[in-house]
């Protein structure tokens, strides 16, 4: 059964591909657990890594006592250049693909003195799960991430504390409220965890036209 689902979720995947990774998850996990055993021996994990839709899973409930982690966490604790990170309930992932499309015409253009140095710029998100982390994390300081990041993966910013140098919101309306007990207050706090985190110098650019956005008080650094 793990096999197929796994077939079946790398569908993009060539058959030599999904051979090739299934083979490298078992070969690199020393243990494997399945069905009502998945979930023994949390007490002993070092961080828990869990997919946006845990909570979906009444088999879960008992992860609501841990410090859980998910690539948004990774990124914020090691990547250590620039991170954009975009949010909203409509047009993030347009919005996400179009700044990471902007930056990387940007970093094929000439400067004026000659060839300017290039970045390396990723673009990552739950639209484009398919990207190496490890590779993302050791880039460098002068690499740029364009993240897009939803609200379930936005539950888990309190436990880094810690936001994109540059955030942007694109719009709150009034949907997704399944994932936060059906209140739209509760949707509109997690969004507003992406720039919660922020340091003096960061920036925060809000979509003026936007009339939940605009109501809000923003802080000194909202453009």
């Amino acid at each position: 059964i793990f096999k197929k689902s796994f077939y079946d979720y790398h569908d993009n995947f060539s058959a030599k591909q999904k051979e090739r990774s299934l083979a490298q998850l078992r070969q690199s996990l020393t243990t494997i657990k399945y069905k009502n055993n998945y979930l023994d021996g949390l007490a002993k994990a070092d961080f828990i890594f869990t997919p946006s839709s845990w909570f979906r899973y009444p088999a879960n409930k008992k992860l609501m006592a841990y410090k859980l982690w998910s690539w948004y966490n990774l990124l914020l604790e090691f990547f250590p250049g620039t991170i954009i990170g975009v949010t909203g309930t409509a047009g993030k992932g347009t919005v996400t693909n179009l700044i990471y499309q902007i930056l990387l015409v940007l970093q094929s253009s000439k400067s004026e003195k000659g060839k300017a140095k290039k970045r390396k710029v990723f673009l990552i998100g739950d639209s484009w799960h398919s990207r190496d982390l490890n590779k993302i994390i050791k880039a460098g300081k002068q690499s740029i991430v364009v993240a897009e990041v939803n609200n379930r993966v936005l539950t888990f910013a309190k436990n880094s504390k810690k936001s994109p140098k540059i955030c942007v919101l694109t719009n709150i309306l009034q949907h997704h409220l399944d994932d936060h007990g059906n209140s739209f207050s509760q949707y509109k706090k997690i969004k507003l965890e992406l720039a919660k985190y922020q340091k003096k110098g960061d920036s925060l650019l809000i979509n003026a036209d936007d009339p939940e956005l605009i109501r809000m008080t923003w802080p000194a650094n909202v453009k």
